[in-house]
């Protein structure tokens, strides 16, 4: 939040409109990625890998979005695909406490 803060100032509907919009892409991206991960389809996961990297990084998870480049680098050279399904995982369970801790961190303010 201090990194949204800083980006966007104090303006609650702002940083409530910023956090709708993050939550609704992570959502999407997140179902996307395991459909294109069931089904091997390694370059599109590495696409929306690519896409993600963009939302965390708007959110301030620099490691998420470290994870995310090198998912998305991997992904589309076929390399470590043994490792793809950690990182989606790991994708979804961070975003999903940011989310929840963005949302409190907001009611709280």
């Amino acid at each position: 939040m201090t990194y949204m803060k800083s980006m966007f100032g104090d303006n609650k509907k702002v940083l409530k409109e910023m956090i709708d919009i993050f939550a609704e892409q992570v959502v999407e991206i997140s179902e996307q990625m395991d459909h294109a991960f069931e089904n091997k389809d390694y370059v599109t996961l590495g696409k929306l890998a690519h896409k993600a990297k963009a939302s965390v990084s708007m959110m301030g998870m620099k490691n998420m979005a470290a994870m995310l480049k090198e998912l998305e680098l991997n992904a589309s050279e076929g390399k470590y695909t043994e490792t793809f399904e950690a990182t989606v995982t790991q994708f979804k369970n961070s975003c999903s406490i940011a989310v929840e801790e963005l949302y409190n961190f907001l009611e709280k303010e």
